[in-house]
This record gives structure tokens, sequence and C-alpha cells, in this order.
């Protein structure tokens, strides 16, 4: 990681997103000049770093997938990602403290959150994906929480879509249910676009849809 640097103009389209240079820096994220990509490592319980993947920027590259692992000198940086959760180091000591986890999908959301809520704050995670698996449980476990809120992305646009949607949504609470106080977040007014994290939109938007969670 060092041989990547914190670049603010590299950094430029995440900060004009909304992301904080503080949260950027506590999750050591970094700017990739050769690659114009942004650095995202991540690091299990314990800080020791497990892989790292890139957010590619220029359209040819994004074209073949926006976020893909770092591949530098022959060398594959990729890591099982249900095997932990992105942000379990930076964050476990809020979690354990506030013993609630908010489960995003994707990296850019929980450094939102500890953007607008503040990084001794952070209860958010991400699961790069859906997935829930035995491992991320366990992790739950171990951090003590006692309630978990899933906060997936809106792949809905009309409420034909969110009402199937939301089955698959509550079927993956169903899985935490059995050991934790589980809700899930659903955007009933569409007040974001299609496929946004549930926190895209701001602390406002983000508040009304959690008032509005569905309890497990």
């Amino acid at each position: 990681l060092r041989r990547y640097s914190f670049d603010y103009m590299g950094l430029m389209s995440w900060l004009q997103e909304g992301i904080g240079v503080e949260a950027l820096q506590k999750f050591n994220i970094k700017y990739d000049a050769y690659r114009d990509a942004i650095v995202i490592p991540n690091f299990d319980y314990d800080g020791k770093l497990i892989g790292v993947r890139e957010r590619f920027l220029k359209p040819q590259d994004v074209a073949k997938g926006k976020y893909r692992p770092l591949f530098d000198n022959n060398v594959l940086y990729n890591h099982p990602t249900g095997r932990t959760f992105y942000g379990i180091y930076e964050n476990h000591k809020a979690i354990e403290r506030k013993k609630i986890a908010v489960i995003f999908e994707g990296e850019k959301s929980v450094l939102m959150y500890g953007t607008i809520y503040g990084v001794e704050n952070n209860v958010g995670l991400a699961t790069l994906g859906q997935n829930i698996t035995r491992d991320h449980i366990q992790y739950l476990l171990k951090m003590q929480v006692s309630h978990v809120i899933l906060a997936y992305d809106t792949d809905y646009e009309d409420y034909t879509q969110l009402r199937e949607v939301e089955k698959k949504y509550k079927a993956k609470a169903k899985i935490l249910a059995p050991y934790f106080n589980v809700s899930y977040l659903i955007d009933d007014d569409f007040a974001l676009p299609y496929k946004s994290s549930p926190i895209d939109g701001g602390k406002d938007i983000f508040e009304s849809i959690l008032r509005n969670r569905r309890i497990v």
C-alpha cells in the first residue's frame, strides 16, 4: 500500500460524492495513478491485509468491471468476500460499543456512513454483495451485536419490482433472525435512483428510510 498515495485529485470523484477525507484516510484509501483507479484495501478483524480491490475510473476499464481485485506484478490480490466484512477492522470497536451493525453491499456506503455520523461512530459493514454466510454470523456474534440492519441497494424501479426484491431481502434477514434483532431497509417513496445504496442520498433520506424499516 505504500506504493500508492493519498491523492486528492485522484480521489476527487469520491470526494465530490460527499465522502469525507477523514473517512478515506481511516480506511487507507489510496490512488493508483498508473491504472487510474481508487485503491480499496480490505483488512480482517485483527488488521491483517487480506485483499485489495480497485475502483477503475477510465470508461474502457469500467466496461470490464468497475470493481476488480488489484492485479500487480503477476499477483492477484483477491479474497473470499464471504469470509469477513469490509470495515470490520476499522469499525469493530464502535460496533462492539453500540451493539448495532448496519450491513451495506459496497465499500463506499461504509465510508459514507462514517462521513455522516463520524468515523468513531461508524457501525457500517459491507458484504460486497448480498450473501450472508456462517462466517458473517460468527463475526457478528464475536462483536456481541444485538441489532442488525440490512441496508441493501434499491434494486427496484416500481412497486411490482419492490415487492419481489423485498421478498429476497426478507429471506436474507431471516438467516440472521435466530441470532439477532433484524430489520431491513426499503425505499417505499422511491427517493433514491435505481440501484442506489440507502445512504447515497445523504443523512435525511437515509434516516427517513431507516424510520420506515421492516422488522423481522
